[in-house]
């Protein structure tokens, strides 16, 4: 298994890299992907479309890089908006 973490705030790295070894998983940490299409089994999004501006946008470029047949998973923690 090999990881991809992507995370532009560069304070976290060391955090993530840590998290990688204690999981003993083969990867790295980048602040952006440039990877092309169809390149990933899985995209896994946490707690990031709450905070950028086009959600819509980020969900596509993940649903790109996968290859087909691959699984986009997202965890959030904010609700969803109340359209009533």
């Amino acid at each position: 298994l090999e990881v991809v973490a992507v995370e532009p705030n560069q304070q976290y790295w060391v955090s993530i890299q840590r998290e990688l070894q204690r999981w003993q998983l083969r990867g790295e940490v980048v602040g952006h992907l440039e990877r092309t299409e169809g390149c990933f089994d899985v995209a896994v999004l946490q707690h990031v479309l709450c905070s950028v501006e086009a959600p819509e946008e980020l969900l596509l470029q993940a649903r790109q890089r996968l290859r087909p047949g691959g699984l986009l998973l997202f965890v959030e923690h904010m609700p969803p908006r109340f359209r009533g």
